[in-house]
Parts: structure tokens; C-alpha cells; sequence
């Protein structure tokens, strides 16, 4: 029986790749982002913008605001991954958090900010501190009924889940002291972490089983100002909060600025992708409700936090417009430039060699000539350059050609494949 469709098998694609040097095709066909792919400097000017905006905020551990303001595929999304990446490997007091697609509320929008944030890995930090480590392992063991076992080893139960937060959250008072029943959440979390990876290298087996402490996302969610069970939160002995602007201002966020001064992160990156969600969907009410609230909060916490944020030219002219206070405090704006011919040969070498079998310096199978021509299809945008160049090499290797990947080829190969392109490309 004959199929009615023609796959190719996976050993067939590979060897095709492999003519030309290739593991695979490294270019993100459908052009978005994504963190596993190479950055390329796009311009030594916001290179050197961004890092006086990290400098300063280092030096003075004030507030500051920095806009970053692109086309759609000028690389906006690519330069907040990197920040992210370089800012956590680099300053071990700061914790910079990737936003995407922030909600136009503005609790919500604190809500986002607190959830995209590993607490898991800040838990760890703060338990693994020295000064820390041994006082929780002590108040913990404390509130456990232990049994030994044969083998050894140690299996324990929680004899009150109530008294065993309350006695954490005791010891964390002064340093998370503006709510008691947010303190109790963080409490939660860091008894969660001790029981399922401390206690449990020491031999002894806490079951979690029917507690509410082994509910962390849900405890996650309360913590960051989500509503949850009344009836989870009554368990371990917290109160349900009534969150709303002042409440996000005053409470919510700073404990979690807390946390993270607890962890030793002195100072918090927001790192706000695709601002333009909050600026086009709502009305030029709840806009300006949600810029004055980014206000407050930014005055409330002078120190230890900043935001980043990337937007749409016209959005981010609009909500300046409309908010003085908030274009103040958002004085230092970096706009994306078009991509030029020099690192668009740049950005094609890095990414051929992030699927190369061998690493090379030369643009093989592509000529110069090849990728000036998509660069200018691309209309000198670097989602779209990224695009049309990985479709250009699917073609070539698909179609079994030899030789180089020239200007004749992508004329032909972008003619065919124009709907894809979605331009008319041709004269």
C-alpha cells in the first residue's frame, strides 16, 4: 500500500545536513527567541548603555528605570535574556527575573513578577547559609515525632504544622517583619526545603503526607498576593489577605524584597518583556492606574529594586504621554537600532557554529553576497534575518543542491517560498 504522504526519516535529514557541515539547521525558523540560542551584540552603544545602567544601580542601590524600545524582532527579547543570564552569573547580590507578557492589572503585574521568580533556588541559598542552616534544622527537628527504623534510618511526622511555621516564622521576624501571615508562607517554604532535601541527606524520612506544607505551589501563590483555599491556609495557622494596590505596595512586594535581601540579593532586576500588553489592551484609565502603581511601588522600595522593561515605539510613547511621573522615572531609554550588514554576518557564523560538526570562522554554505540579500529582504530586522536565512538553508539541503548558498539561490529559494516570507520580495 502505497503512502499517501512522503516523510523523511530522521537519518536521511541528518545525512542531508551533514553534506554541508551541519548537525542540524541552527537557525529559529518561525524567528522567535529563545535562551538556548547565541546572543550577538547588535551595538556596542547599548552595550555599553546597559552596563552604566547596571554600574549605577550597583553603586548607589537606588531605584532606576530603564525603557528598551524596538520594532517587533529588533532583538529586544534576546538583550533581556542575556541581562538575565549576565546579571545572575556576574553580581551574586542580585537576582534578575524575566517577565513576559506582564498583565495589565497592577496587583497582577507584582503578582507576575514574584511567581517568575525561582524561590525554590532562593530558598536554598538562604538555608544553605551558614548562620542560617543549623537554627532551622534545630527548630524543625524539634516539632518532629521520630521512629528508627532497622535500616538506619530515621522516619519522622510533623507534630503540629501550626506550631512548626509559627516557630519559623518567629525566627525570621526581624528580617521579614511587615506581615505576619506572609512571613508564615515564606516559613512554609523554607520547611518544605529542609524536610525534602536537608533532613533527608541526614537520614531521616519527614512524611508530608495529608499536610498543607506539602501544598508549595499553592503557598507560592499566596505568597505572591494570589487568592487560595481559606481552608489550606487556616491549617498552618494563616490568615487570607485582602490584596489590593496598597497591599501589593506596602506588604506583598517588600517581603518579597526581603526574601531576597535574606538570600543575600541586595538588588532585584524586573526584567519586564512585551510592556505594550499593558498599554494596548485596557483603557487610558486603568493605564495610568497601572503606571502610578509601578510609581508608588518604586518609591516605596528606593533600594534594592529596578525595572527593565522592552516595548513597542508607539506603546511607549503613549504611556509617557499620559504619565509625567512615570516618564521621569523612566528617564534612561535604549532604542533598538536596525541590524547592520557586519554583525548580520556575524550573527549567521554563530549560529552556523552552534550547529556546525566542526567549528569554522567562514559562512559556508552562504557567500557574503547571499547575506546581504536576505538581510535586506529582512527589511534589516533581526527576527525576520534570522527567518529567512534558516529557510534558505532548509531549501538548499531539502533540495540536495551543491556548491554555496549565493544571491542567485536565495532569489530563486525566496520566489518559491515567498508566502512564508509573507513579503512581495521581488521587483
Amino acid at each position: 500500500m502505497s503512502s499517501t504522504f512522503e516523510f523523511q526519516q530522521d537519518d536521511i535529514i541528518k545525512i542531508n545536513y551533514e553534506r554541508v557541515g551541519l548537525k542540524f539547521n541552527p537557525f529559529p525558523i518561525g524567528g522567535e527567541p529563545s535562551k538556548d540560542y547565541p546572543y550577538i551584540e547588535i551595538s556596542k552603544k547599548i552595550t555599553e548603555e546597559i552596563t552604566d545602567f547596571v554600574n549605577t544601580v550597583t553603586a548607589t542601590k537606588r531605584w532606576q528605570g530603564l525603557s528598551l524600545i524596538g520594532d517587533n524582532g529588533t532583538g529586544k527579547t534576546r538583550l533581556l535574556f542575556l541581562m538575565e543570564s549576565e546579571i545572575n552569573s556576574q553580581l551574586n547580590y542580585a537576582n534578575a527575573i524575566y517577565v513576559n507578557e506582564p498583565p495589565a492589572d497592577p496587583v497582577k503585574f507584582f503578582q507576575k513578577i514574584i511567581y517568575s521568580c525561582d524561590l525554590d533556588k532562593l530558598t536554598q541559598i538562604i538555608i544553605n547559609q551558614s548562620k542560617d542552616q543549623a537554627k532551622f534544622l534545630e527548630i524543625i527537628e524539634k516539632n518532629l515525632i521520630k521512629t528508627p527504623t532497622l535500616s538506619g534510618k530515621i522516619i519522622a511526622n510533623i507534630s503540629d504544622e501550626k506550631n512548626l511555621i509559627n516557630d519559623i516564622a518567629k525566627y525570621l521576624k526581624d528580617r521579614l517583619p511587615f506581615d505576619e501571615n506572609i512571613r508564615k508562607g515564606y516559613s512554609a517554604l523554607i520547611i518544605h526545603y529542609v524536610i525534602t532535601n536537608k533532613l533527608r541527606d541526614l537520614g531521616i524520612e519527614v512524611s508530608l503526607e495529608n499536610t498543607s506544607i506539602s501544598e508549595i505551589n499553592d503557598i507560592k501563590r499566596f505568597i505572591a498576593g494570589e487568592t487560595v483555599s481559606s481552608s489550606l491556609l487556616n491549617r498552618i495557622g494563616i490568615k487570607p489577605i485582602k490584596v489590593d494596590n496598597s497591599e501589593m505596595e506596602k506588604v506583598i512586594f517588600p517581603s518579597f524584597l526581603n526574601y531576597n535581601n535574606i538570600a543575600n540579593k541586595s538588588l532585584v532586576y524586573a526584567l519586564i518583556d512585551e510592556f505594550q500588553f499593558v498599554i494596548d489592551n485596557v483603557s487610558k484609565t486603568k493605564i495610568i492606574s497601572i503606571l502610578n502603581m509601578i510609581m508608588a511601588v518604586a518609591q516605596t522600595n528606593t533600594t534594592g529594586f529596578c525595572i527593565v522593561l522592552s516595548c513597542l515605539p508607539d506603546s511607549w510613547n503613549y504611556a509617557i504621554r499620559i504619565s509625567n511621573s512615570f516618564s521621569e522615572r523612566f528617564n534612561r531609554q535604549v532604542s533598538m537600532p536596525p541590524l547592520s550588514k557586519e554583525v548580520a554576518i556575524e550573527m549567521a557564523k554563530k549560529y552556523l557554529n552552534f550547529g556546525r560538526v566542526k567549528i569554522s570562522d567562514d559562512l559556508s554554505p552562504f557567500t557574503d553576497d547571499a547575506i546581504g540579500k536576505i538581510l535586506e529582504l529582512s527589511r534589516y530586522n533581526t527576527r525576520n534575518f534570522l527567518k529567512y536565512i534558516g529557510i534558505n538553508l532548509n531549501i538548499f539541503v531539502q533540495n540536495k543542491k551543491s556548491g554555496l548558498i549565493d544571491i542567485g539561490f536565495v532569489r530563486d529559494a525566496m520566489q518559491t517560498d515567498k508566502s512564508q516570507a509573507s513579503l512581495d520580495l521581488w521587483f
